[in-house]
């Protein structure tokens, strides 16, 4: 694809550089998608959407929450969080990407960036779940 790139009149950064918002166009599209269906799963799992207004500390899984928002304030800020985070892997992927010419070998470091990032999240997320008790 490099050799394509630099020979194409329109090759080289251009088509880098579109390459680049089309998987970040991508990207933040999952994860605004993911977000709506995180929001409208909350609203089935509580059985309304009344209550933008409460305070966060208002849903007994959130008491102990470290930021003071109301839930609507709250699902906009997990909402950004995510399609950042998703966002930074995504070029990570495409960073490793970048040095190889077949499909495979990027393909299988990628996955374990992948699994070591949820490892690591995982982990995380024990530690902080046992150094609350």
């Amino acid at each position: 694809m490099n050799m394509l790139l630099l020979a194409n009149s329109n090759g080289g950064k251009k088509t880098t550089l579109a390459k680049i918002v089309a998987a970040t166009l991508f990207v933040i599209s999952v994860a605004i998608w993911f977000s709506v269906l995180d929001y409208i799963g909350f609203a089935l799992s509580f059985g309304t959407t009344d209550g933008h207004n409460l305070p966060l500390y208002a849903v007994s899984n959130f008491s102990a929450a470290a930021v003071n928002c109301n839930l609507l304030q709250y699902s906009i800020l997990s909402a950004v969080t995510r399609a950042i985070g998703v966002w930074a892997v995504g070029m990570v992927f495409l960073l490793i990407s970048m040095f190889w010419c077949n499909a495979l070998v990027p393909f299988v470091y990628n996955l374990g960036v992948a699994l070591c990032l949820i490892m690591i999240g995982a982990s995380q997320s024990f530690q902080a779940i046992s150094g609350s008790r």
